[in-house]
């Protein structure tokens, strides 16, 4: 990869970044908080992909986001109220962006005119609240980013002088430069590219560290354009997007500056880019440079830096980062090699303590206490690295509004959404597993959950609905909520329509939740005709064999008329899991640990039987389904029937299931290894593993073997 490639995915990275604090802004803005922070926020992050965008020649992006920006800086001053249309007209603008910048990455060609009816309305906003209308086409860079052309032929007073002169500009920013995100080294840099440019700095006002404001005005600077065929309308124009935020002066010179004058004070470009990074650094992160003192003698030569340290705003500023707080960007691949070196030494680790038997651990304890050091160590080093994996949820819910609001654009629906728990973290792996889940379930809730305006106000209810989507963690999972306030599921419907297909038998009778679970059967769907939407039965199936694909479940509970809640329920990582060995048939089995309620002797169990023939356990007045996992993977227990164990085990939607196994080997870590990539997928089993003494361990899968045919359990 090149150093313009590196570039342009930080660039991609720090957009989607951006766009994410976009979404956030405007959701809390819609909701009516209008403070000015969130309006200064939200300018910041448009201007910080605008200036990206134009580095790399994303000339349709630039467009557009500089006349979204030119709104929000009426905006936030006053001159457009920011009332429900104009926040409609931006949550949407910020859809298009986030087009743009996906067509940006993907190298793809959106229609030419992609946005313009957003930007005429840009501009009717703007003429109305005394701006000047951004009448540029769609695809001119932005003054900030575009070289200034020269045009000799058509220049008046290029005419009158000809030949090169020479220029001395005075720059001093005020506050409000800084207050609108405006960076001076783009304009500098402009300026450079209109003849052999030197700067001399004007640091006396700098005040004392402890007096430092962050977005106060202490720098101006002198510049000096040698051989420059530009007349001064065209260096005008380079500060014409800050004209009022600051004091300019334009004047020519009889002759170049003295050469020890340039010699003394005169910066290199990279000099000066090091001293305005310096200057942002500390805007953003409130840390002062170790050295903050400006040198009074020449700066010696530096590195200039890269493209993306130059054109990153202050990211800080609306992302909600701590200060001071500092981070990299590391390849997921690198951290897939440390997580599978971890795993490698939790193999290794487990196999130490399989090896001490109670001579060695009498006859060695030092030994002994160096094994258990290791333990904690491993333990300590895979909870770092899984903590470096994981991720907030946020990055997926964060979809999810606009999501809504297309779904309610096109049905006609009211919608409202509702978002809990975006901090929770879970696996990177994890997540990029349940984006499409979550939007088949939103949109299944939005689409057959919610009910039409009239119909709400019929039926006493609000005419907006709402979706509510939480995430929290339970032990070694984590649930993840869609819950809506709609109609609730129609069960004689589902279950008329399931017999028309032949996905229920004739006199098959089904309780309320084998009913309800009959949405994520293949091919099933109650909408009454096809849309872009629904209709065509693959939405609910995709989540269905998605979860299970990373070893989670999905469990729905329908409230006729009230509403219906799924909750999915995922590992916290797809890398280590903290398991019970048991023995099945002289077999090593796993069960994950977060999954046992208790364990009880098959002696001391109190078993009933049911019609069916299927065998029950009493637990403190409850009645929970029984699963022989000896006959039900097809083998035969060695053990008597009062040698046994049994694990009670809890599975979806609170209910449980007790497993019969023949031993209980102990608690250990494992590693765990997709058997479907590399074998084949088998009911009741969610992966396997390699055990400390080599061999393969299966892991249960609890919730699947809740379905087990009841002769199974036959004893």
């Amino acid at each position: 990869m090149s150093n313009l490639d590196e570039f342009k995915a930080t660039y991609f990275d720090e957009c989607s970044e951006l766009l994410l604090e976009l979404e956030e802004q405007f959701a809390a803005i819609a909701d009516g908080d209008r403070e000015s922070g969130r309006l200064h926020a939200v300018f910041r992050a448009i201007h910080s992909i605008k200036g990206g965008g134009g580095a790399f020649g994303f000339e349709a992006l630039v467009g557009f986001a500089h006349a979204f920006e030119t709104l929000l800086d009426l905006v936030r001053t006053g001159r457009v109220e920011l009332g429900d249309d104009v926040v409609a007209l931006c949550i949407r603008s910020v859809d298009i962006v986030a087009d743009f910048v996906a067509a940006a990455r993907s190298g793809a060609m959106l229609p030419p005119d992609y946005g313009r009816e957003e930007r005429l309305r840009f501009e009717a906003l703007s003429s109305a609240g005394g701006g000047e209308a951004d009448d540029a086409p769609m695809d001119e860079f932005d003054i900030d980013f575009t070289p200034v052309a020269v045009n000799l032929e058509t220049d008046d007073a290029a005419e009158d002088e000809p030949g090169p002169r020479d220029w001395r500009v005075s720059f001093r920013p005020f506050p409000a430069l800084y207050e609108r995100a405006n960076d001076p080294l783009l304009l500098l840099r402009e300026l450079g590219k209109l003849g052999e440019m030197s700067v001399v700095p004007e640091i006396g006002a700098l005040p004392a560290l402890e007096a430092f404001e962050p977005f106060g005005a202490y720098c101006a600077w002198t510049i000096t354009i040698a051989n420059s065929q530009a007349s001064e309308e065209q260096i005008a124009e380079v500060f014409e997007f800050v004209e009022g935020d600051c004091a300019i002066t334009i004047e020519p010179l009889a002759s170049a500056a003295p050469e020890d004058e340039a010699d003394s004070f005169g910066m290199s470009f990279a000099e000066l880019a090091e001293i305005a990074q310096a200057e942002r650094s500390f805007v953003a992160t409130g840390e002062p440079d170790p050295e903050p003192a400006m040198p009074a003698a020449p700066i010696a030569p530096v590195a200039p830096p890269s493209i993306a340290s130059l054109l990153a705003e202050d990211e800080t500023s609306g992302s909600g980062a701590r200060p001071g707080m500092t981070s990299i960007r590391v390849d997921l691949e690198k951290v897939d090699r440390v997580v599978n070196m971890v795993g490698e030494l939790v193999i290794t680790q487990s196999m130490l303590n399989q090896q001490m038997d109670d001579a060695i651990r009498d006859r060695y304890q030092e030994l002994v206490r160096g094994i258990e050091v290791l333990a904690q160590t491993t333990r300590g080093l895979q909870d770092a690295v899984m903590a470096i994996r994981a991720q907030p949820v946020k990055s997926v819910f964060s979809r999810m509004p606009r999501l809504v609001r297309e779904l309610a654009g096109k049905t006609g629906k009211k919608v409202r959404l509702e978002t809990v728990g975006e901090a929770t973290e879970i696996d990177k792996t994890v997540i990029e597993q349940i984006s499409d889940p979550l939007t088949h379930m939103v949109r299944n809730s939005a689409d057959h959950g919610i009910e039409k305006p009239q119909a709400r106000l019929a039926a006493g209810k609000p005419e907006t609905g709402t979706i509510r989507l939480s995430a929290e963690q339970a032990g070694g999972n984590i649930l993840i909520v869609v819950e809506d306030d709609g109609a609730g599921i129609d069960r004689a419907r589902v279950l008329s329509l399931a017999r028309e297909r032949g996905l229920v038998g004739p006199d098959q009778q089904l309780t309320e939740e084998q009913i309800d679970n009959l949405i994520f059967a293949p091919g099933f769907s109650t909408a009454s005709e096809v849309s872009d939407i629904s209709g065509r039965g693959v939405g609910m199936d995709v989540v269905l064999s998605n979860i299970k694909k990373i070893g989670g479940s999905v469990h729905v509970r329908s409230f006729p008329g009230k509403g219906t809640r799924m909750t999915l329920r995922l590992p916290l990582t797809l890398a280590v899991l903290d398991v019970m060995l048991v023995k099945v048939g002289g077999s090593p089995y796993v069960i994950p640990l977060s999954s046992i309620v208790e364990t009880i002797q098959t002696a001391r169990a109190d078993f009933g039987h049911m019609p069916s023939g299927g065998k029950v356990l009493q637990v403190r007045g409850d009645y929970v389904q029984v699963v022989d996992l000896a006959s039900a993977f097809g083998m035969t227990s060695a053990c008597g029937a009062d040698d046994r164990f049994v694990v009670l085990c809890e599975a979806e939607g609170n209910s449980r299931v007790a497993l019969v196994v023949d031993d209980i080997i102990g608690q250990q870590q494992v590693v765990i290894k997709s058997l479907e990539e590399n074998f084949a997928r088998i009911e009741g089993i969610a992966g396997g593993t390699i055990l400390g003494d080599g061999n393969v361990a299966l892991i249960v899968d609890v919730q699947s073997l809740r379905t087990v045919a009841p002769r199974q359990n036959a004893a």
